[in-house]
């Protein structure tokens, strides 16, 4: 920035930092004035305190939605989001002594410390949640099997069913059909069937052959027992 000729005029004020985003909304610290040290932010509303006291800062950014966070050199590090300030707790190494945070346009956050450039990726989709509405005991996940379908199995507090990639649940086995229990237990056979166990409140085994359930139990020649899970030996 080229400086303007002209007179300029001093309020005596020590900055740590200023950060703004491109909506116009912003924080600075000020040290030394005892009137007004400490964190200020702006938006279109006006001008608010967000911290009293003289303690120094060390870094400092606004994101394009309004999120911020604040390093302090004591190793503090605040963030505002919707509900507000709070003091971030079990910071991540790189927030441990970074010298300075950058926002990126998608919300990612850039660190820069004494031994590198780290990138948070915050906006990343590679995760993604599902759950019931609790106290669902669907929410309760024992067993794990990604089919030669692609469909993901899960063995839940209340039997099981699957999925398809987009979460969605699969046409068959939908939940309530078939076993009926904690599950406990879930293997893929070589011919494609899934096989489930209970390990809890029921004795032998279920399969899915593609289109229904059948159960195993000792007139099948499998023993009267709970069983936990299930293998597939190398045989």
């Amino acid at each position: 920035v080229k400086p303007v000729p002209g007179a300029y005029r001093s309020w005596g004020l020590r900055v740590d930092g200023v950060a703004a985003n491109s909506k116009g909304e912003g924080l600075v610290s000020i040290g030394l004035s005892e009137e007004i040290a400490g964190l200020w932010e702006w938006n279109g509303r006006g001008l608010a305190r967000a911290g009293a006291g003289k303690q120094r800062t060390q870094t400092m950014d606004v994101s394009p939605t309004g999120e911020a966070i604040v390093l302090y050199r004591s190793g503090t590090v605040r963030y505002r989001g919707q509900g507000g300030w709070e003091i971030v707790n079990g910071l991540p190494p790189p927030l441990w002594n970074a010298l300075s945070v950058k926002f990126r346009e998608n919300g990612d956050l850039w660190i820069g410390t004494e031994t590198g450039l780290f990138l948070q990726q915050r906006a990343s989709l590679m995760w993604s949640r599902s759950q019931h509405q609790f106290p669902d005991r669907r929410n309760s996940i024992n067993a794990i099997v990604e089919s030669r379908d692609g469909l993901v199995w899960l063995g839940n507090g209340e039997g099981v069913y699957a999925v398809g990639k987009d979460g969605a649940v699969a046409d068959k086995p939908r939940p309530g059909q078939g076993p009926v229990g904690a599950v406990t237990g879930l293997m893929e056979a070589d011919d494609g069937s899934m096989w489930v166990t209970i390990g809890v409140s029921f004795q032998g085994a279920w399969r899915w052959n593609g289109t229904g359930w059948r159960r195993f139990g000792s007139a099948d020649g499998l023993a009267d027992l709970y069983f936990h899970g299930i293998w597939k030996d190398n045989k």
